[in-house]
């Protein structure tokens, strides 16, 4: 009796304990921030972004994350819409109180957008965006709300979006998708750095133009002639010899 009544008070202790506030201090791990994309061609509208957003620091939550959206990108106007619980995403993390996975939609305002989790079967937070122009950047401003948002330390997180969702530059360059800084609980905003081997930058490149496959028959065709008549030449050149 007496092992059971000290088990159901340990539990209680734990209890008690998870859900005492943590005494927060700016990070001791910088976040970190990096993305990949499916095409570097300029003007895609078919490209995919995902994005790799990880809080390393076991002790301190990040509130808000803000990534820079370069200059001359623009948004697919599809997704900037007023008609909540379009798909616009995907998101898959791990956290040390387990995994998740789940979607990111659309809101009835535009490019305001919530980040739902599966498991937990309410929204963790939200993103809004503010459009880049060719000559200003724009904002993706990432919150953590509701009733689970303050676990998020120690956590990593994939966010994988649609074809077309970020529209590719028309001139090829290199652009920065920083800086983009992470907010703690207490203390300034610091900037995130990429992990090993990965990087906030994408390199627009233009399109090798293709050329058509007739001009390539044609030219083949053409190269064949000259080589029948060169041989003709030296066949008849070794008669009369």
């Amino acid at each position: 009796m007496a092992r059971k009544l000290y088990f159901v008070l340990a539990v209680a202790l734990l209890c008690l304990l998870a859900l005492m506030p943590r005494a927060n201090a700016s990070f001791t791990n910088v976040p970190t921030f990096d993305l990949t994309t499916s095409s570097t061609q300029a003007a895609a509208t078919n490209a995919a972004y995902s994005f790799y957003v990880q809080n390393p620091d076991h002790s301190e939550d990040a509130v808000d994350i803000a990534i820079a959206i370069p200059a001359g990108y623009s948004m697919g106007q599809s997704f900037m819409t007023n008609t909540a619980g379009i798909q616009v995403g995907t998101v898959s993390g791990q956290c040390p109180v387990g995994a998740g996975q789940g979607t990111v939609t659309t809101t009835t305002t535009p490019g305001r957008f919530a980040i739902n989790i599966q498991q937990l079967g309410a929204p963790i937070g939200g993103i809004t965006i503010t459009p880049p122009t060719s000559s200003t950047s724009g904002t993706f401003d990432m919150t953590f709300t509701g009733q689970y948002s303050f676990e998020n330390y120690g956590c990593g997180g994939q966010f994988s979006f649609a074809q077309g969702f970020f529209i590719n530059p028309s001139t090829a360059g290199t652009y920065s998708w920083a800086p983009s800084t992470a907010t703690p609980k207490s203390g300034p905003p610091v900037t995130m750095q990429p992990r090993p081997g990965f990087s906030q930058n994408v390199n627009i490149v233009t399109p090798v133009p293709e050329f058509p496959t007739l001009l390539l028959t044609l030219g083949a065709t053409m190269i064949l002639a000259v080589g029948i008549l060169e041989r003709g030449r030296t066949s008849k050149h070794v008669r009369i010899a």
